[in-house]
């Protein structure tokens, strides 16, 4: 089965690199080894494959933003319109919830390409579940597609470092009576939310967002304060957190 995943930006694509590898043992492929089952559709930097011991591969796609998903998906539809000889199985999209209309725009989005490639659900298309459906290629060939529209948080407005401080939150609050962690992040998250920039900084949403989940990781790390952010994301075993073991348990369905 060949799959892809793709995600709005680096910290998504990150965080599921680091999860699909820890939880379900898939192993990176290096660009140099890409076999013709592993087409590319966006920039070499902003896409990875991996290979399981199933005999599965699947690609990692960083979109680059939210509004531009629907351009990557539109690529890996008209790739599989085309009748290759491995079409993607199963399809991924992650998207952050970041503002309260966010869920019903981007499903609306994900539709309208889906509708371009005459691709038929055999229900009602949802969000955080696998939805099946139908789509005849290029060769007049009857094919099956898996789709996952997964918007995070799943209850809240917020970004994927929403989820993630809030799993490190719950963490805290199961294994530490001091609760360290917990109460660090919520005085950073009010240390952010209450700082006075005069308009010159943290602007928007989503920089706010980035601020809390950054200023957290300065406390707790603070000689990695200037490391990449990469480093940092897997510096937490993030895996271990019943939080993210729960949102991303449909991933399972990729190593099957």
């Amino acid at each position: 089965m060949k799959s892809v995943i793709i995600c709005e930006g680096n910290t998504d694509l990150v965080l599921l690199q680091y999860f699909l590898e820890k939880t379900y043992n898939w192993e990176y492929v290096n660009i140099k080894h890409y076999t013709d089952k592993m087409n590319r559709i966006t920039e070499p930097n902003n896409q990875k494959w991996f290979s399981h011991s199933s005999g599965n591969s699947l690609c990692l796609i960083s979109a680059g933003g939210c509004s531009k998903i629907p351009a990557i998906l539109n690529k890996c539809l008209d790739y599989n319109s085309l009748g290759p000889l491995f079409p993607y199985d199963s399809i991924a999209v992650v998207c952050d919830r970041d503002e309260v209309e966010t869920e019903a725009v981007f499903l609306t989005s994900l539709l309208s390409e889906f509708n371009r490639y005459h691709v038929q659900f055999d229900g009602e298309f949802v969000h955080n579940n696998w939805n099946i459906s139908s789509y005849t290629n290029a060769l007049q060939s009857q094919q099956s597609l898996n789709c996952l529209p997964l918007i995070i948080p799943f209850e809240d407005t917020g970004a994927i470092e929403s989820f993630l401080l809030n799993a490190l939150s719950q963490a805290s609050e199961q294994s530490d009576p001091e609760m360290v962690d917990k109460r660090v992040i919520e005085q950073c998250i009010d240390f952010i939310d209450n700082i006075d920039c005069c308009g010159k900084y943290l602007t928007r949403r989503r920089d706010k967002t980035k601020a809390k989940f950054d200023s957290v990781f300065v406390v707790m790390t603070p000689a990695e304060a200037f490391s990449n952010r990469r480093n940092l994301l897997r510096s937490v075993p993030w895996e271990e957190f019943e939080t993210i073991q729960i949102g991303f348990k449909h991933f399972s369905h990729f190593s099957h």
